[in-house]
């Protein structure tokens, strides 16, 4: 069920312009998939199914192409960056849990939601002096920015507001 639930959020979205293209419409369609069963099984609330679906599509608009591991030189935090979340590489990956960041189908998807999800986890920790405002999800966008939990950057009301609106649907998470 909670699957289908971010299926319906993840394919209700604007679809990547490069992704567009009809000849491009089974890999979507398959990536849609993978990627909402990835995040659900990554999720433990409607937050945290939420913040990754925002985090994804602001990070990389679910692009096949730097899902795949394709990025431009300026794309991918020019190279430091992989999957659909834009994990940076951490202290406690192996090269076998780098490379299995790339990927558009439910295994590395699957890999980089629970990467996502664990610093998430780590920002509203970090960042829980305001977690009885209504800016923890800004704290926990700043966190991931790398700009601490009051730190501001361009996207992040944008990012705010698509939270709260996908949060905020109705059917969302009903068993």
């Amino acid at each position: 069920m909670i699957a289908e639930a971010v299926l319906a959020i993840v394919t209700s979205l604007p679809v990547y312009i490069e992704d567009r293209a009809p000849e491009f419409a089974e890999a979507k369609r398959e990536q849609s998939v993978a990627f909402s069963h990835a995040v659900a099984d990554a999720s433990d609330s409607p937050e945290m199914a939420t913040m990754l679906v925002t985090l994804a599509w602001w990070e990389t608009r679910l692009s096949l192409r730097i899902g795949a591991g394709l990025c431009k030189p300026h794309e991918c935090d020019r190279g430091l960056a992989r999957g659909l979340m834009q994990a940076q590489r951490t202290n406690d990956m192996t090269d076998a849990d780098w490379d299995g960041l790339i990927g558009n189908t439910y295994e590395p998807l699957a890999a980089s939601a629970r990467h996502a999800a664990r610093l998430i986890r780590g920002a509203r920790r970090r960042c829980r002096s305001l977690e009885l405002s209504q800016d923890w999800a800004a704290g926990v966008f700043s966190q991931l920015a790398g700009r601490g939990c009051v730190g501001h950057f361009k996207t992040r009301h944008e990012r705010v507001a698509m939270f709260r609106r996908l949060l905020g649907k109705s059917w969302w998470w009903q068993e």
